[in-house]
């Protein structure tokens, strides 16, 4: 994510502005290609949005990456919750996947803050946020 796009999402995401977000991320895409964290920021401003089956369809798209699977799993599992179906052998491979994909996890830091309803930044207190 660039440097000039990152503080515009982020304010617009702690504002509770996810259409504006989503545009900023789409802008952002087409000038610059899709970039891992510009589309995870747009999956997850479509899901919080309330277009979560988009949001979900987005995440499992580029869920492979190592360097952002942490954050994929914990996003897919907080959506698939939220859906108006709940997947219930989705949300349960997710949760059992937790552990493995933080190990598996390249560079958390590359998401910066994640939205505090998810996780927080410390990794001590991680598991405990974490557990649905």
């Amino acid at each position: 994510m660039s440097k000039e796009l990152k503080p515009v999402v982020y304010y617009l995401l702690r504002r509770g502005w996810y259409g504006q977000a989503i545009q900023a991320c789409e802008a952002a895409m087409s000038k610059k290609g899709k970039e891992p964290v510009t589309l995870y920021w747009h999956a997850f401003s479509l899901g919080m949005s309330g277009n979560t089956t988009e949001a979900i369809r987005e995440f499992e798209s580029f869920q492979a990456r190592k360097d952002l699977h942490f954050a994929m799993n914990v996003a897919l599992l907080f959506f698939h919750r939220r859906a108006a179906q709940v997947d219930k052998e989705a949300v349960n491979t997710l949760k059992s996947e937790l552990p493995i994909s933080e190990d598996v996890t390249v560079s958390l830091s590359q998401i910066c803050s994640l939205h505090p309803t998810l996780i927080s930044s410390s990794s001590s207190h991680r598991k405990k946020q974490v557990s649905f």
